[in-house]
């Protein structure tokens, strides 16, 4: 199927938002992994707190992206949802110099630290990196549905948003 002008740079507009809502979320999880450290510390247990409610907001970001998707007759809602996930990234610094303390206090004995060090972790993750990220997970309900108009095909629709997805999301890993 060959595509006009105008649908070619709506599908280059689609693919490039679909490349950097991933790359995002790969920054957004690594980034997080790093902000925690001074916090809580590098451990598997840490990384597993960070991967698992990234992943987790990811799918649920995209299924209520799928729910606006089907209400919207157009891409304003996305670029809503994508200014404040971007604002919501912005507020990190300032989050992450009030949320891990209130989870940790002062004089833990060496028994009750490493608890509170996992649990600890996968709330401050929860509070400040599971909001943005949920956010740019619904980018791409909205994305394969402006794409599939464009192409008339689903299946080739969603291939290609997911794909340049994903390549976003390797780019934000190496970046």
């Amino acid at each position: 199927m060959k595509l006009e002008p105008g649908p070619k740079i709506r599908i280059l507009l689609l693919l490039a938002i679909s490349f950097f809502a991933g790359a995002a979320v790969m920054v957004v999880e690594l980034a997080a992994a790093r902000i925690l450290t001074p916090h809580f510390g590098q451990s598997v247990f840490v990384w597993t707190n960070v991967i698992g409610v990234i992943l987790a907001s990811v799918a649920a970001g995209n299924y209520l992206g799928g729910l606006m998707a089907d209400r919207a007759r157009s891409l304003k809602p996305l670029f809503a949802v994508l200014a404040l996930a971007g604002a919501l990234c912005l507020a990190v610094p300032g989050l992450i110099r009030r949320v891990p303390p209130f989870f940790l206090g002062d004089g833990l004995q060496l028994e009750e630290a490493f608890s509170l060090l996992v649990r600890g972790s996968f709330a401050t993750t929860i509070i400040v990196f599971a909001p943005p990220v949920l956010l740019l997970g619904m980018a791409l309900p909205f994305l394969v549905k402006s794409a599939a108009q464009a192409y008339a095909r689903v299946g080739r629709a969603s291939g290609s948003i997911y794909a340049a997805s994903t390549i976003g999301s390797i780019t934000g890993t190496f970046l």
